[in-house]
């Protein structure tokens, strides 16, 4: 084969495998895109942000993964909390109706009778609004809620209040960095008073919110009967939202 056409031959070979590998590229940078955008259109549904609120970060969500790092978790939930967990479970149903997917949700109780949800898909999509370290989710990107209206942020709140709320306190084990997201978000929508308050000199650390609601705000949320019972001989120190 003469020269010439040998040189031909390994231009047109090389544009080929730059062409093939430019696609791949593209294919990779896009698709995760085209993903993401499906997922922030779920941030619209009220039901997926109820849902969202009701979500376990207990030191932060990465913790589940460590421990079930094959099972696609979703979320867990105690015994006592079983009429939360099918709440939570009928959220997802109406998210799948509202969205026409289809997220394969298996429940599985334990035999400590802990619940806990598994699917590939929801865990995916819930993850991809968190933020992450190493691979892991660990709490939830605040961010998202910048394009989101009043109504989207309180179905939030709410569903944070349905899972940790007694009377108007807020009270997660552990979750400090959710407890100041609901507090920023309850600033937003002019809570008429929203404060985190901190126990000095406890281990660990108990951190709250305390709140109070206006006429408005209580079409769409109201209060519980319970009542959060503060520790007498423990002094509380309120500390910076922001």
């Amino acid at each position: 084969m003469p020269k010439c056409t040998t040189g031909i031959m390994k231009i047109l070979y090389e544009r080929i495998i730059l062409k093939v590998f430019i696609i791949m590229i593209v294919i990779i940078l896009i698709k995760p895109t085209e993903l993401h955008a499906k997922n922030w259109r779920l941030l619209k549904n009220e039901s997926f942000m109820e849902m969202l609120g009701m979500l376990d970060e207990y030191n932060n969500r990465c913790g589940f993964f460590i421990q079930e790092p094959d099972k696609d978790f979703v979320e867990s939930f105690y015994p006592s909390e079983i009429d939360l967990a099918n709440h939570f479970k009928d959220l997802v149903g109406i998210i799948e109706n509202e969205e026409n997917m289809n997220f394969n949700l298996k429940m599985d109780i334990g035999k400590s009778s802990h619940i806990t949800f598994y699917s590939k898909k929801l865990s995916n999509i819930i993850n991809s609004f968190y933020i992450l370290k190493h691979r892991c989710p660990t709490t939830l990107n605040i961010n998202i809620f910048n394009k989101l209206n009043s109504g989207l942020k309180l179905n939030y709140i709410k569903g944070v209040y349905l899972r940790y709320g007694e009377g108007s306190v807020i009270d997660i084990a552990n979750g400090s960095k959710k407890l100041r997201t609901v507090a920023i978000l309850m600033k937003e929508l002019s809570f008429p008073k929203v404060e985190l308050l901190a126990s000095e000199n406890t281990l660990p650390t108990g951190i709250y919110l305390v709140f109070t609601i206006n006429e408005k705000l209580s079409k769409g949320f109201k209060l519980n009967d319970k009542k959060h019972v503060f520790q007498k001989k423990v002094k509380y120190k309120k500390i910076e939202i922001y």
